[in-house]
């Protein structure tokens, strides 16, 4: 997980959040995991929508807190980038973030400029998505590999054949 959020932040925001010396790191992992772990849970309200106003599990109520957490990370990282471009003016690495802070809209139903809580949404969905996708589809490569012991011995004959052949290539 950790290296699918390293790919995504140097993606979209040219920075390793995963670096021991970026402070908020750990709330973001936190908030990030708790989110995701409260979205997937199941809710009773999917099924007696009358309960609804009482979010009898508390899921609607904290996955608001984790995701407010989040929002003001990817804030910060929004507002610094603001910062660095009134700085440089011009001179600064060109990311995805720098293309959401550019966007125009072309006026015929699309929106005129990106606001900040867009932006930010949309820094978050990168992330889940980035960081979700890939550990969700190495878990159903990894089952997958366990149902089909045939298939398991292909992957084990390649592996063995490629890391042999890197081993002798270094020698």
């Amino acid at each position: 997980m950790i290296m699918s959020f390293n790919l995504v932040s140097n993606f979209m925001l040219t920075r390793d959040i995963m670096d021991y010396k970026f402070e908020t790191r750990n709330v973001f992992l936190e908030a990030m995991r708790n989110f995701i772990c409260w979205q997937g849970k199941p809710n009773v309200v999917d099924a007696f929508e009358f309960l609804k106003w009482l979010d009898p599990q508390g899921i609607r109520r904290r996955t608001g807190t984790y995701l407010e957490q989040l929002l003001k990370i990817a804030s910060v990282f929004v507002q610094q980038r603001i910062r660095e471009r009134n700085l440089q003016r011009g001179n600064h690495t060109r990311d995805f973030l720098d293309a959401l802070l550019d966007y125009e809209g072309d006026g015929k139903g699309s929106v005129d400029k990106l606001s900040e809580k867009n932006i930010n949404i949309i820094i978050l969905e990168m992330f889940f998505g980035g960081t979700e996708t890939t550990s969700n589809t190495t878990v159903w490569a990894m089952a997958e590999l366990l149902r089909s012991p045939d298939s398991m011995r292909k992957l084990k004959a390649e592996i063995d054949r490629v890391t042999l052949k890197s081993r002798n290539d270094q020698t």
